[in-house]
């Protein structure tokens, strides 16, 4: 295993070292795709309003104004955001902007192992080598779990729009679900994946802070997109299916291991009981965690994250073409 561990610590050290310099998930948002509405300044809204701010203090004492009030100004005035990509520094100041940048890049140089894992397994072929690809696969399943809590956190603490009341009532729709999904045949259960995307309401004091948001929105989508991906993975090589390239390997149940008969305390076995015991523990794992169990679990798992993600994405898609739009 001594070349798994090499590239294990050679993909932590980099991804460590090059964060700072080169980054995926900051590419994402800062590539020169994504825009920004700038929120006009005080100046510009009077203009369109047909009024004159005070720019001094001598100006709005002479006014009889005592202090500065907000600037009000209807609703109905012509006003033209402009648009700026969302650089490097803009997204420094992003809602959980380093929580997504640090998953988003795990999760690559997670996708990276493993694919080194896969191809040193089918190519060389070792005999008694664990797939460390497993593990990075398992890692990102749970900074994925830990992803959604610290969003799902996020909403609870909000006390405006309703997001907590939709996080509860999206929790025990989709425990619904899930449940049913134990239960319908699977021939039921197949359908396709599509996306979809949430628009922010056009205000004036809300510009910043849906901006701010972006973060937050794109862990929203990314996760469930990463998660789905990585139980695909561990599905592949935990259940032993195959890519296409080599026959897969037929599961098999592991034989129990045998029972060794009861030695004397104090004797020189002593030793060779705590092996004994070591192995029954192993081959009673073996016995339970077979591929047969592996590939019912992150089936269902990759089946259920999908089926939520298209469930909310229809959601979204239909709530703001039918429901805000009246």
């Amino acid at each position: 295993m001594g070349v798994q561990v090499v590239v294990t610590l050679l993909a932590a050290s980099l991804m460590q070292k090059m964060a700072p310099h080169c980054s995926f998930a900051r590419w994402l948002l800062c590539n020169g795709s994504l825009y920004r509405y700038k929120h006009p300044s005080d100046e510009e809204l009077c203009a369109l309003a047909g009024k004159q701010r005070p720019k001094s203090r001598r100006d709005r004492r002479a006014s009889g104004v005592a202090e500065d009030k907000p600037l009000s100004v209807p609703r109905d005035i012509e006003l033209q955001l402009d648009t700026s990509p969302i650089t490097a520094v803009d997204a420094l100041v992003l809602r959980h902007f380093l929580e997504y940048q640090w998953f988003v890049d795990f999760s690559v140089y997670a996708g990276a192992v493993y694919a080194f894992s896969e191809g040193y397994f089918c190519l060389v072929s070792p005999a008694r080598e664990s797939n460390l690809g497993v593990l990075w696969c398992l890692l990102t399943v749970l900074f994925s779990v830990k992803v959604f809590c610290v969003v799902m956190r996020h909403y609870f603490r909000s006390e405006e729009g309703g997001e907590r009341s939709v996080c509860l009532t999206s929790a025990f729709f989709f425990l619904l679900l899930a449940m049913l999904a134990l239960v319908v045949r699977e021939d039921y259960l197949e359908f396709g994946l599509e996306a979809g995307f949430a628009l922010g309401i056009p205000a004036f004091p809300q510009i910043s802070r849906i901006y701010c948001y972006v973060s937050v929105v794109s862990l929203q989508y990314l996760g469930p997109v990463i998660l789905t991906l990585h139980c695909a993975l561990l599905l592949k090589t935990l259940g032993q299916h195959s890519w296409g390239l080599y026959p897969a390997v037929s599961p098999t149940v592991s034989p129990a291991a045998p029972v060794a008969p009861p030695r004397p305390e104090g004797g020189p076995g002593d030793t060779e009981d705590v092996q004994v015991v070591v192995q029954e523990i192993s081959g009673l794992l073996g016995c339970i965690f077979t591929p047969p169990f592996f590939r019912g679990l992150f089936s269902f798992l990759t089946w259920w994250v999908a089926a939520c993600q298209v469930v909310t994405s229809l959601f979204g898609l239909y709530f703001h073409q039918y429901l805000a739009a009246s």
